[in-house]
């Protein structure tokens, strides 16, 4: 039997190489393989996804629980190439590894603009990741994945925050969050192919939560107060990132978490 071309017909393709390295389909681990250590082990992972139609309008909340075996840095989610994988995203992984376990440990050192920049590039790697899972609502396209891949360039219409805590139950944990916008104040061109939608991703590495907030056609305010939150992307500041002073407790974490299905049904 012939063998099999990688990313054949009925078969996934790389989102950041669209299959031009020519390598076999692999994964990407959520949190790091390294992390193992210093986060805990439980029976039971949990994944929390939140859907909206037509603006926030209607929301689905679709929550998995079930066992698993081990340390949750195991876990891997399918889309990224080998090739992929084991060279820039490896590469990357690397360089922001000393600092995101400054920061899993909660540990209060202010980074410098490069650290800053590194972890704004991990934490939007780690975004283009999940939402290859949610295929139905998108925003990041395959040019901008492209784009990054080339170049580790974020798009402008994302944007990130750490906060820290000490919530045990947010060790490992993620919620992603996605929906189509209809926004009547938005100006769209008659030819405008683009997604309009938003999409929201809360990771939680050790005492790190992590929002990432990718948004086309409305913009969202988070109104988050500087001591709470410190703002990864776009960089606020040219001499780094100053880490928030301020803990989250359990009801805070939930609240930034679930930021998008709250609003929603607020209004």
């Amino acid at each position: 039997m012939p063998k099999k071309e990688p990313f054949a017909k009925g078969r996934r393709v790389c989102p950041f190489c669209g299959g031009s390295s020519q390598s076999v389909s692999s994964g990407e681990h959520v949190w790091p393989d390294w992390a193992g250590p210093f986060l805990p082990t439980r029976a039971t992972k949990r994944e929390h996804f939140y859907k909206g139609q037509d603006g926030f309008v209607a929301i689905t909340e679709v929550r998995k629980n079930y066992q698993r075996q081990g340390s949750p840095s195991g876990i891997k989610i399918k889309g990224p190439c080998k090739k992929c994988n084991e060279t820039w995203m490896s590469k990357l992984e690397t360089s922001a590894k000393p600092i995101l376990i400054l920061l899993l440990q909660g540990l209060n050192r202010n980074l410098t603009r490069k650290e800053t920049e590194i972890v704004s590039q991990w934490a939007f790697l780690k975004f283009c990741v999940v939402s290859c899972q949610d295929k139905e609502i998108w925003c990041v396209s395959d040019s901008e994945r492209k784009q990054f891949k080339e170049n580790l360039e974020i798009p402008k219409r994302f944007s990130a925050w750490v906060f820290r805590h000490n919530v045990d139950d947010w060790f490992d944990r993620n919620l992603w969050f996605s929906s189509r916008v209809r926004d009547p104040n938005t100006d769209f061109r008659p030819n405008f192919s683009d997604p309009h939608n938003v999409n929201t991703f809360a990771l939680g590495f050790g005492r790190a939560l992590f929002l990432c907030v990718f948004q086309w056609g409305v913009r969202i305010d988070t109104g988050f107060s500087r001591k709470h939150a410190a703002k990864l992307w776009p960089m606020r500041l040219n001499r780094g990132l100053q880490l928030p002073s301020v803990e989250l407790d359990e009801d805070e974490v939930n609240a930034v978490a679930r930021l998008l299905p709250l609003a929603a049904e607020d209004g």
